[in-house]
């Protein structure tokens, strides 16, 4: 079994996501595969560290395929097949979807709140688009347009800001990774 945080390569076709990807190998503690992986049972976050999610978004769904006609799959898509491939949720602290307006709706078809409800675990996403940039060997995300990083919390039903004190846990996860949510 794997120990650490899981990142998931979203979307391919992709010139920067796969730039992304590949900087992240190699790195104590994250372990990198393509969504398209069929063993996802190997990996274990040890209840304390994340599953991240790379990828484009919308406020309602994952682009898979950034390539001529973008093909997009729902949260529930999305978290049928990590399931079906033998991912449990519960090994991680939280899901981060490191891509743009995850965190755009405050409904129930909102990709975030959506992630939530199927994995029942905590997601943090971005109300806006998100601003990716590589720095010594560090990855920051930041939400342009006065965006703000939430955190859906499906025991409770609720959302709260990154920086609230309920979302302390999921923060601290994030911040044990190699990616800075800003």
């Amino acid at each position: 079994m794997l120990t650490g945080t899981l990142v998931i390569w979203v979307t391919k076709n992709d010139q920067r996501m796969r730039d992304f990807a590949v900087a992240l190998q190699g790195v104590d503690n994250q372990h990198l595969t393509r969504y398209k992986e069929r063993d996802f049972g190997r990996y274990d976050g040890d209840g304390t560290y994340p599953l991240i999610l790379v990828g484009h978004a919308n406020e309602e769904n994952f682009v898979t395929d950034y390539a001529g006609w973008k093909t997009y799959e729902s949260p529930s898509s999305i978290a049928s097949h990590l399931k079906s491939w033998g991912l449990t949720p519960s090994r991680f602290s939280c899901v981060l979807i490191a891509g743009c307006k995850a965190a755009g709706k405050l409904s129930t078809e909102g990709l975030y709140i959506g992630l939530g409800d199927e994995l029942n675990i905590p997601v943090a996403g971005s109300s806006t688009t998100v601003s990716m940039a590589l720095n010594d060997g560090n990855i920051s995300l930041t939400p342009q347009d006065g965006g703000e990083w939430k955190v859906y919390f499906p025991s409770e039903k609720t959302v709260y800001k990154l920086d609230a004190q309920r979302s302390s846990g999921v923060s601290s996860a994030i911040g044990d990774s190699i990616f800075q949510c800003q």
